[in-house]
């Protein structure tokens, strides 16, 4: 969509790259993002252990926001090998991953738990991306509409309007991710304006229209220029696309060439 927001070009890499390769990863996106349009925000979701580095090597890059990948739902306890928000803060995070489908068929998380972390990012200074997405069965039967509004009531209960227009959505067609079968641009569009008119009955148009909802699900350097064509589509999140610098260098530039 084409306003004055800021246009997300995500990059979650999930559970990859060593310390090295990280720094190689980062230092060829800060050589390689110069000539993108200044709306482009690149945020790039990290493991925890390359969040500090990270966020150090990109401190003078005002387009590039260190993110990470999960949160837990307490600030502080006997939760051994967890991280909490104000360590995420304290290590320079801006942006953290909350709800992804992978956290959530991997680990049982569920809405409810979404909502906690979500508030404790919030409180912590850090903005969220809360995933909410269909199963290929909620699709086929269609259901895409119920689950996208059943989790959006959940997810987003208690937040004021400043906290959500904080909030960045992302919706993830489940079926899509790491199988390589993206949504079309008309089925990306329709769930991006199906959310956005939700947000606008949850909370107000003004907020329905700050808040920035993206596409994930198997963005590629061949797809996403189809993708980002929808009116409601506010940027993409890639994760294996994303991987290889080049490749998410081709992306970006994709959605910047597209604003111009």
């Amino acid at each position: 969509m084409i306003t004055e927001k800021k246009y997300i070009v995500q990059s979650n890499w999930k559970m990859h790259k060593t310390h090295s390769e990280a720094m190689d990863w980062i230092e060829s996106l800060k050589k390689g993002a110069s000539d993108l349009m200044e709306r482009i925000e690149l945020i790039i979701c990290v493991p925890y252990v390359h969040l500090r580095a990270v966020s150090d090597a990109t401190s003078h890059f005002s387009q590039i926001s260190p993110g990470a990948q999960n949160v837990h739902w307490e600030t502080s306890g006997a939760f051994t090998g967890e991280i909490s928000a104000p360590m995420l803060a304290d290590a320079g995070a801006q942006y953290c991953v909350v709800g992804h489908s992978e956290r959530r068929d991997y680990f049982a998380e569920n809405d409810e738990i979404v909502n906690c972390k979500s508030k404790l990012l919030l409180q912590s200074g850090i903005n969220p991306i809360v995933c909410i997405g269909e199963s290929i069965e909620q699709r086929n039967r269609a259901l895409t509409f119920n689950q996208l509004e059943r989790q959006a009531i959940t997810c987003f209960e208690g937040l004021t309007e400043g906290e959500m227009n904080r909030t960045v959505v992302l919706y993830e067609p489940i079926w899509s991710i790491g199988t390589g079968n993206n949504a079309t641009s008309q089925q990306a569009q329709e769930a991006h304006h199906f959310i956005r008119n939700m947000l606008e009955r949850i909370f107000s148009k003004e907020t329905a229209q700050a808040t920035r909802i993206m596409y994930g699900g198997s963005v590629k350097t061949h797809n996403v220029e189809a993708i980002i064509k929808g009116e409601d589509i506010d940027g993409v999140g890639a994760g294996s696309g994303s991987l290889n610098i080049q490749d998410f260098l081709k992306i970006a530039r994709s959605c910047s060439n597209y604003l111009q």
